[in-house]
């Protein structure tokens, strides 16, 4: 019998300027697209992992601003049939007065674990873009937060 375990996610929601950062990556042959973030390693606190995965993905420093959603619903992995994954987002903001420059955007990742960075008007948000079943759920939040003002 095999075990049954939790995927535990941290991703961080960093707007500028009406543009918030996404992430698009190549993982196992299947494009996703999500936000900047990633796995928990062990020993790790949750707000530990998010400023670690900016430094590693984007070699920038966040501070987090407040807590903005975490999944409340049955999510199976796509990719291990025995994980349910647990996803915490955070609106984020540098950690620095600098702000972060993403120039250039070459498209698609072509090559497995690649991830491209590009932003994306808060305005343009759309369900259809993203895959998996919790982004979509922040995506709806996102664009419900950014049509009453409150983001």
């Amino acid at each position: 019998m095999s075990q049954f375990r939790f995927n535990v996610r941290v991703y961080g929601l960093l707007i500028q300027e009406g543009n918030i950062l996404i992430a698009e990556q190549l993982y196992r042959d299947f494009l996703l697209r999500k936000f900047p973030g990633g796995g928990l390693q062990y020993g790790e606190g949750i707000a530990d992992a998010l400023k670690r995965e900016f430094i590693e993905e984007l070699n920038f420093q966040v501070d987090i601003v407040r807590h903005y959603y975490t999944t409340d619903f049955f999510v199976p992995s796509k990719f291990n049939s025995n994980d349910q994954v647990i996803s915490v987002f955070y609106l984020v903001k540098p950690a620095s007065n600098e702000q972060l420059n993403i120039t250039s955007y070459n498209g698609l990742p072509q090559t497995n674990n690649e991830e491209v960075f590009l932003w994306v008007p808060l305005a343009e948000l759309h369900l259809a873009d993203f895959t998996l079943p919790i982004e979509k759920k922040v995506v709806l939040q996102l664009c419900e937060d950014f049509k009453n003002k409150i983001i």
